[in-house]
C-alpha cells in the first residue's frame, strides 16, 4: 500500500514558513490555512504515492541525521498528526497526487517564523477586465462611473500579464468588474486564462446567448456563478436596475446547465429581498443548482443605502430557515454569509478576531485593475494612496516585491497613535502579522490608519454590514 498527501490540500512556500491550504475553486479563496514549519513541509512531500512507508522513513533518517530509535517516534508522532490528511493511492486518484522538490521547501532556519503569513508570489489574483456594466445595482460597490476614465488594458498586454501569472504558479484568477462579459474580447482572454492552466473564478450578471455559452463550453470554462436576488421577477429587476433580469438570468442558467458548465449562485440580502429568499433557494434547487450563496448587504463605498440593513431578527430568521433547508437537502452547500450575531464575552470576543484567518491582501493575493494598475482590494478606490503598483511598466514579482505594497501592509506603530492600535500588546500580531481589513476601516473612518472596525476593542461610527 502506497500512502500520498491527499491532493484536495497543496503547499506553498512562504517567506518564512510552508503554507498549507486547500483551494476553493468555487469561491477563489484558500481555506483551512496553516502554516508549516519547512521541515513539516518536506516530510509531507514525501508521500507522493511512489514511496513505500520504509523507504520514507529512510529519507527522514538522512534528512535529519536522528537514530532509529528517534525515527520511529518522530514518524509515529507524525502520522497521528497528519494521517488525516493522507490517502491510499488508487487508479482513481493517482492521477491526482501533487508531486513536490523537496528543495522547495528548504528556508533558512534563523528565518522560521510560524506566525507570519506572506507567500514569496502570489497564489490567487484578480483582474478587472473592464468597469462597464449593463446593470445598474442598488448595491453595487463597483467604482465605475464614480473613477476616472481608465483605459482598457489591450489583449496583447493581457496575454503577457497571464503568461508571467502561469510562470509564477498563480492558481487561480478572478475575473470581475464591472462585468467582464461586457467587455468585446472577454471571451478570448477568458481562453488565454485556461490555456495557462489557471482556474478562472467567473461572476456574470449578463444575459449570455447560446452561442457564447457554446463558446464558453469549447474553451473548457467548467463554473461559472450568477447572481440571482429574488425569484419574484419585480424585486430582481428593482435590486439590479434593468427590466427583465429575472427571466433573462433564468434563460442563462438554463443554457448554462444544458452545456455541462455547473452553475452557482450568489444573492445579496437586502431589506427587500430576504423575507423571499426561502423561496428561491428552493427554486434553485430545483433547478439542480448544489451551490448556493447569500451575501448580506454590506456599506457600498460609491452607493450605500441605509434602508438595505437587515434588522437583526430579519437575519437571525433567515439564517433559521437557511439552516433548515439545509438540514433537508445536505447534498447542496447553502451558505449564508456576514450573519449577525449576538454580543459574546469581551474575552471571547478579542480571541476570536486575534485568531480570524489572515488577509489575503498583499498577503497571498491582490487586484488588477482595468488599465493595469494594482491595488489590494478591489472595495478600494483606485486613487495613488492605494495603488502599489502598474503592470504597463512592471512585472507582477516586482509589483509584489514593491515598498509600496509592503508599506501597506506593514504600516508603521507610529501612523496609529490617534487610533490607539500604537499602545496595544497585539499590534504586531493583529496589524503586521494577520492584517487588518483596510477595506473596512476606510469605509468606516474614511482612514486606513485607525482600528480595524472589526476589533472588539473598537467603535465603528457606521454600521458596514
Amino acid at each position: 500500500m502506497y500512502l500520498a498527501f491527499d491532493p484536495k490540500y497543496s503547499l506553498r512556500k512562504g517567506e518564512r514558513n510552508i503554507l498549507f491550504y486547500r483551494a476553493n475553486y468555487e469561491t477563489g479563496n484558500l481555506e483551512d490555512l496553516r502554516l508549516l514549519h519547512p521541515n513539516t513541509a518536506i516530510v509531507l512531500s514525501l508521500f507522493n504515492g511512489r514511496r513505500g512507508i520504509e523507504e520514507i522513513k529512510s529519507i527522514i533518517s538522512q534528512l535529519f541525521e536522528i537514530s532509529p530509535e528517534e525515527k520511529r517516534e518522530y514518524f509515529k508522532n507524525f502520522l497521528e498528526t497528519w494521517s488525516p490528511f493522507l490517502c491510499e493511492v488508487t487508479d482513481a486518484n493517482k492521477h491526482l497526487i501533487k508531486q513536490y522538490d523537496q528543495k522547495e521547501f528548504i528556508i533558512d532556519a534563523s528565518q522560521v517564523d510560524l506566525t507570519h503569513f506572506r507567500l514569496t508570489a502570489p497564489i490567487t489574483l484578480a483582474y478587472l477586465p473592464t468597469y462597464s456594466c449593463s446593470r445598474n445595482c442598488i448595491y453595487c460597490y463597483a467604482e465605475k462611473e464614480f473613477s476616472p476614465f481608465q483605459a482598457e488594458m489591450p489583449f496583447e498586454k493581457i496575454k503577457a500579464i497571464i503568461n508571467e501569472m502561469r510562470k509564477l504558479r498563480v492558481i487561480m484568477l478572478s475575473l470581475g468588474g464591472g462585468d467582464a462579459f461586457t467587455r468585446e474580447d472577454f471571451l478570448d482572454i477568458l481562453q488565454v486564462v485556461i490555456s495557462a492552466n489557471i482556474t478562472p473564478i467567473v461572476s456574470t450578471k449578463e444575459y449570455l446567448s447560446e452561442p457564447t455559452v457554446r463558446r464558453l463550453r469549447e474553451i473548457g470554462l467548467k463554473t461559472i456563478q450568477l447572481s440571482v436576488d429574488s425569484p419574484v421577477p419585480e424585486i430582481a429587476d428593482f435590486l439590479t436596475g434593468s427590466k427583465e433580469y429575472f427571466s433573462q438570468i433564468i434563460k442563462t442558467m438554463d443554457r448554462l446547465l444544458k452545456n455541462n458548465i455547473k452553475v452557482t449562485t450568489n444573492t445579496v440580502v437586502t431589506s427587500y429581498n430576504f423575507h423571499e429568499l426561502p423561496k428561491l433557494i428552493l427554486f434553485l434547487i430545483e433547478k439542480g443548482i448544489a451551490s448556493i450563496h447569500l451575501s448580506q448587504y454590506a456599506r457600498s463605498l460609491y452607493r450605500h443605502r441605509d434602508d438595505l440593513f437587515l434588522y437583526r431578527k430579519d437575519t437571525n430568521w433567515l439564517a433559521s430557515e437557511v439552516n433548515h433547508i439545509q438540514n433537508k437537502y445536505p447534498h447542496c452547500n447553502i451558505e449564508f454569509a456576514g450573519v449577525s450575531r449576538e454580543l459574546e464575552d469581551p474575552e471571547e470576543e478579542l480571541r476570536k478576531h486575534l485568531t480570524r484567518p489572515p488577509c489575503p491582501a498583499g498577503k497571498s493575493s491582490f487586484v488588477i485593475l482595468p488599465d493595469g494598475k494594482v491595488i489590494l482590494c478591489e472595495q478600494l478606490p483606485s486613487v495613488s494612496e492605494f495603488v502599489v503598483g502598474d503592470l504597463n511598466r512592471q512585472s507582477i514579482q516586482e509589483v509584489w516585491d514593491s515598498s509600496a505594497l509592503k508599506k501597506l501592509i506593514y504600516p508603521s506603530k507610529e501612523l496609529f497613535e490617534d487610533a490607539g492600535c500604537s499602545s496595544c500588546d497585539e499590534f504586531e500580531h493583529c496589524v503586521l502579522r494577520l492584517g487588518r481589513c483596510i477595506r473596512e476601516t476606510f469605509k468606516a473612518y474614511g482612514n486606513i490608519y485607525s482600528v480595524d472596525p472589526n476589533c472588539p476593542k473598537a467603535s465603528a461610527p457606521l454600521r458596514l454590514s
